[in-house]
């Protein structure tokens, strides 16, 4: 073998381990943009979630805030039932004052009823306040979510522009080595 010969099979093994090192960073790019391609489905099916929950959540608050104006027309409502009560209450004591027998005030005897009533009434208001901070929450929370993942999505979509990229730069050089592995088997012989 010529010493021609010679630098011609030293360039083909050169050229031969630059294909190769090409070709393993091109399945290596390959490989995390595939992952990445998978993270930014699971990121675009976590974000579709996301706003379907808050869709959900955002109506359901909404709900509880027309109900405010209804807190509002109960309590009238419950204060107009004392005042009746007291109306009826000042009547009974009149027809008991005509006639003879124990005289009961109706407040005595409702009472109790309209304490049960007062608990049970601020208790609901109270749940209902309740519900409305925890759907709020809930509705902030999964805003700062979304907002989360969609940045995460820009950063995946961004990594998979730049695996493409280096995937051509890798097919580019293995393209450039196979031609000079060409060249230098057929000027060995």
């Amino acid at each position: 073998m010529t010493s021609e010969q010679r630098r011609h099979q030293e360039e083909y093994y050169a050229a031969k381990r630059r294909y190769e090192n090409a070709y393993a960073e091109k399945v290596r790019y390959t490989r995390a943009k595939t992952e990445e391609e998978a993270k930014k489905q699971q990121l675009i099916n976590s974000i579709n979630a996301c706003k379907s929950e808050l869709k959900i959540k955002s109506e359901a608050y909404a709900q509880l805030l027309k109900t405010n104006g209804k807190d509002d027309e109960i309590n009238g409502t419950v204060k107009e039932s004392g005042v009746h009560l007291e109306e009826a209450a000042v009547d009974f004591k009149a027809i008991g004052t005509a006639s003879r027998g124990n005289q009961k005030d109706l407040r005595e005897v409702f009472a109790e009823n309209v304490s049960k009533r007062d608990k049970d009434l601020a208790s609901a208001f109270e749940g209902i306040k309740k519900a409305k901070k925890e759907l709020y929450d809930r509705i902030d929370a999964l805003k700062r979510e979304i907002k989360r993942l969609t940045e995460e999505l820009a950063t995946a979509n961004s990594n998979i522009i730049r695996y493409a990229s280096l995937i051509c730069s890798a097919e580019s050089a293995m393209r450039s080595a196979s031609i000079d592995m060409a060249y230098h088997r057929s000027a060995a012989s």
